[in-house]
């Protein structure tokens, strides 16, 4: 299950770039464009993450959701610091972990197992990345309106041709999980983002409606994703649990394995 999330997570993610900049009179292509810009220079975040999806496999139905709050600091170098509390319901069972990364530590907590072991930061960035906004390139349709406090709100469609063009490449090296013969296409996309004056995105909401072959598989999804921005930049704190001096140290490559699992 969690190589599939992370499969549906990576082709979103593959999509990813928010942000905003500028003092003069913009278009709403330009005001979107210069958000994407600054987004890409920031290396801290504090957001929510809410994701609910619909699979339909061969006629059999399942729901499940998740809830993840991400914290990230310094994310291109050494010292980076990260907080993410995961949580899923499936089935109606319900799961948590937790990860977390500092002065060259990985940690994990499942609830009842607590283990840690020293990782390179290069090695854990990925975990925490929040960006869902797409890339202009991709659009067919983009429009904007101003709240009731003056923010930027954008909604948009994309393009399905180019979209999956661009899946296409951006999936190569997953025969993993789809095989030689799989495929993944994007049937529907659309989302609203809201910018503040400041040019700082505050929510990010995303719909996707997609089909995926797997191993002879045909499987059918809609995710909805929902991301609230708390802070960026300066105003991020990374808050860690008192116990991580008490989490066992194991090898590197088993923490490795179990985050792959």
């Amino acid at each position: 299950m969690k190589k599939l999330l992370a499969l549906l997570l990576g082709a979103t993610l593959a999509l990813s770039m928010t942000g905003c900049s500028s003092e003069e009179a913009l278009t709403p292509e330009e005001i979107y464009d210069q958000a994407i810009a600054k987004s890409q220079e920031l290396d801290a975040v504090d957001g929510d993450m809410t994701i609910s999806m619909d699979m339909d496999m061969g006629g059999m139905s399942l729901s499940m959701g998740m809830d993840a709050r991400i914290q990230l600091k310094n994310a291109t170098s050494s010292d980076m610091e990260m907080a993410m509390i995961l949580s899923t319901d499936v089935l109606g069972t319900s799961m948590q972990v937790e990860e977390y990364f500092k002065d060259g530590y990985f940690y994990m907590s499942d609830g009842s197992t607590k283990v840690k072991a020293p990782f390179d930061y290069s090695e854990v960035a990925g975990q925490a990345q929040m960006n869902t906004a797409t890339s202009r390139d991709f659009m067919e349709k983009l429009e904007m309106t101003e709240d009731e406090n003056g923010n930027y709100v954008f909604t948009y469609s994309i393009a399905q041709d180019r979209l999956n063009d661009y899946l296409d490449g951006a999936l190569e090296g997953m025969d993993d999980i789809l095989g030689e013969t799989g495929s993944f296409v994007i049937n529907e996309m659309n989302g609203t983002c809201v910018i503040d004056k400041e040019y700082n995105v505050i929510s990010d909401n995303v719909h996707m409606d997609m089909d995926m072959t797997a191993e002879g598989q045909s499987l059918g999804y809609v995710m909805d994703i929902s991301i609230e921005y708390n802070a960026v930049g300066d105003a991020v704190t990374v808050s860690f649990p008192d116990d991580l001096d008490s989490y066992e140290e194991v090898d590197h490559d088993v923490l490795a394995g179990a985050m792959a699992a």
